[in-house]
């Protein structure tokens, strides 16, 4: 090792007054160094040093090595120059430091290395490696144009970097360049670490893009904060960054568990209350609560809670075992958002009777869900539990809202598809603009909707513009089937449109216990009507309290129109009698009668048949009065398109069949109306007929044929 140079002769005396102070080595310089010392060799013993200036002091307080400088502007009391060693190194047997300096404006003690640490110390068994107590400044700072300013290490249970201040922070970090303040790493243990008692155990603040806390662990947790009674960890960011930003390879970014409280717990004015990404089969933010929620957010107008999950993994994920897993709340936004690229946005998986996800509003809906494409809301439920379960007060129990796809779609393997019920409101309601409101496909036996009503409707639909109700049903099954006790089964009612409308080879087939139909109001019928008797009912005119009046209606083997009249004879015994312009265009095959009232007038006759809308009748007394009949033949388009047949033959089906069967001793089965009966249900009892008997399997039914008559 190459010696140190002498130090070189001072210029002038040096007037420093050493005062009461003993010195094993003392050196006093005005410019330069006060005491130099070098060192070539190597100690033997740990307790037999060897070193370039070594000073030791009996006494307590004493000081082994001491070195002053007078020039303020420069130079050092004590250096120490070693190549591979320590340049300066204490040594302490009792409780005082090694190497103790004292500062009035600038540090005690300053270590500066180009590759390795400024200042290096090791601690025994409880004690710091390096100490530092500040009274307005730090007790110890460091600084490193490329590690770490300040580094401590420990190999048992203590603290590698350990800071205690009465007011301030106990270890504060500030850096100007892209690298944290304060840093730590952790093999098994957290990498940084705090407690406190009544404060905040961990708190950072982070600038323009860095985070206030970054915590990196292989195996535990990155970040981990313990507190009586204030949070654990808190974070504030600052801008539009996250209080808390957590991003983990395979675990949870954030994971909080709590027994009481929520186990994470995010509030923001503006930004994301709680934000996590994960990675893998990782979820972004993950909490499990034993009696409160395992996740909460509350925000006053953004979103509470919203999770971005990767993959196949959730965005967000939280597991409770009696309150809610993912609880939201929000007063003016969403509680609870989730977004997904290619899997559900939320997903809820309850176990025991629970709801898998659960949403309550007090004036709005409890869970709202809209598409652009899809499905606004989907479920699925197992083993008799309902797919989506939706219950509301005085709102809706489950709404859905789609611009283009299902607004609600439901599938159910076993149970209702769509099961709601409401106590005052609408059990379900359905609502576009375009499509169709409610929209029911069933499987099976079973109907695609199917409503039961205790004192209302079982089935109700509302339409301004187009059809109540709609209902498509397969494989002979009723499109629309309603049950109710005291109600009516199907009730349809449209402001513009048909309340009810039926198409199909019977339109419409009805039968009742008492009256298969009962038609209040006007009845329009462009075709023709088949009936036994055709009979008029009005209250009797004299008892019409007590009586009813029936008249039949005239039958006859053509189609007929019947007209009277009555006429007085002129001066000349003679009339005219004039009927309507379109007479003769819709009749043909004119029969006359004529009846003389008050005097015989056996020559009573028709003088001029029939011609331009007119006829003539004579041989009566003048002033004669004369009651006139006459009969035609209609002749219109519809007439001559369905000319009536008198006795036309049955068809192949209603072969061996009866209008009325029980009249003549037949079984009620060979009714015309039995068959139409079996075309609309044809494997399903009737509960109306008790009298019914075995049914052999019949051909398709098709409607009465033969000729037909009537209004046209």
């Amino acid at each position: 090792m190459s010696p140190v140079k002498p130090p070189e002769a001072q210029d002038g005396p040096s007037d420093f007054d050493p005062g009461d102070h003993r010195f094993g080595v003392w050196g006093d310089c005005e410019t330069g160094s006060g005491v130099i010392g070098s060192s070539g060799g190597s100690a033997d013993a740990p307790d037999d040093p060897v070193a370039g200036v070594l000073g030791v002091h009996e006494q307590s307080g004493g000081v082994g090595v001491a070195g002053h400088a007078r020039n303020v502007g420069g130079g050092t009391g004590v250096v120490g120059l070693s190549t591979g060693g320590v340049g300066v190194a204490g040594r302490s047997r009792g409780t005082g430091a090694g190497v103790h300096g004292s500062g009035t404006r600038g540090p005690g003690v300053e270590g500066v290395s180009d590759q390795a640490a400024g200042v290096t110390g090791t601690g025994g068994r409880g004690r710091p490696g390096v100490a530092g107590s500040g009274g307005d400044g730090p007790g110890v700072e460091g600084r490193s144009t490329g590690g770490a300013g300040v580094s401590g290490t420990s190999t048992g249970s203590g603290a590698g970097l350990a800071g205690a201040s009465a007011d301030g922070p106990g270890v504060s970090g500030s850096v100007t360049g892209a690298g944290p303040g304060v840093k730590g790493s952790g093999v098994t243990g957290p990498g940084v670490q705090g407690v406190s008692a009544q404060g905040d155990g961990v708190t950072g603040t982070g600038g323009t893009t860095g985070a206030g806390v970054v915590g990196t662990a292989t195996a535990g947790p990155g970040l981990s904060g313990t507190s009586t009674a204030g949070p654990g960890v808190r974070a504030q960011g600052g801008g539009t960054a996250a209080g808390v930003e957590g991003k983990a390879p395979a675990g949870p970014g954030v994971s909080g568990t709590s027994t009481d409280g929520p186990g994470v717990s995010g509030s923001s004015t503006k930004g994301d209350g709680v934000t996590g990404q994960g990675g893998g089969q990782g979820a972004g933010v993950s909490g499990a609560g034993t009696d409160g929620p395992g996740v909460s957010g509350t925000s006053a107008t953004g979103v509470g809670l919203r999770g971005t999950g990767g993959g196949t993994s959730a965005g967000v994920e939280g597991v409770g075992s009696a309150g809610a897993g993912v609880r939201g709340v929000s007063t003016r936004g969403t509680g609870v958002l989730g977004s997904s690229e290619q899997g559900a946005g939320v997903t809820g998986k309850a176990g025991g009777a629970n709801a898998g996800v659960e949403g309550a509003g007090d004036s709005g809906p409890g869970v709202s869900g809209t598409s652009a494409q899809g499905a606004g809301v989907s479920g699925t439920g197992g083993s008799g539990a309902p797919g989506v379960l939706g219950t509301g007060t005085d709102g809706a129990g489950l709404q859905g809202a789609s611009t283009s796809g299902a607004a609600v779609l439901a599938e159910s393997v076993s149970g209702a598809g769509v099961s709601a019920s409401s106590t005052r409101g609408t059990g379900v309601s359905g609502t576009s603009g375009q499509g169709v409101g409610v929209s029911g496909t069933g499987g099976g036996a079973s109907p695609g909707v199917k409503g039961t009503g205790g004192g209302g409707p079982g089935l109700s639909g509302s339409s301004t513009e187009n059809v109540g109700v709609l209902g498509k049903g397969g494989s002979g099954k009723a499109g629309v089937e309603g049950t109710v006790t005291f109600g009516p089964g199907v009730l349809g009612r449209s402001v513009q449109g048909n309340g009810v409308e039926a198409r199909g080879a019977t339109g419409l087939y009805a039968k009742g216990t008492s009256q298969a139909a009962f038609l209040d109001g006007d009845v329009v019928i462009t075709g023709t009507v088949f009936d036994g008797a055709s009979l008029m009912r009005i209250d009797h005119p004299t008892l019409p309290e007590d009586r009813f009046l029936v008249h039949a209606a005239v039958e006859s083997s053509e189609l007929k129109n019947v007209y009277d009249g009555s006429a007085v004879l002129d001066e000349q015994g003679r009339a005219t009698i004039e009927l309507p312009e379109w007479f003769e265009s819709l009749n043909e095959s004119f029969r006359y009668q004529l009846t003389a009232v008050g005097a015989p007038a056996p020559d009573l006759h028709v003088s001029r048949p029939l011609a331009d809308h007119s006829f003539d009748i004579a041989g009566g007394a003048a002033g004669l009065d004369v009651c006139w009949q006459i009969t035609g033949v209609r002749c219109d388009d519809w007439a001559r398109a369905h000319p009536l047949v008198a006795d036309p033959s049955k068809s192949a089906e209603e072969k061996g069949l009866l209008v009325h069967p029980d009249l003549v001793g037949r079984p009620v089965d060979l009714s015309l109306s039995a068959l139409v009966a079996r075309a609309a249900a044809p494997a399903e009892p009737d509960p109306w007929d008790d009298r019914r008997g075995p049914r052999s399997p019949e051909p398709p039914p098709r409607p009465p044929s033969g000729p037909v008559g009537g209004a046209g």
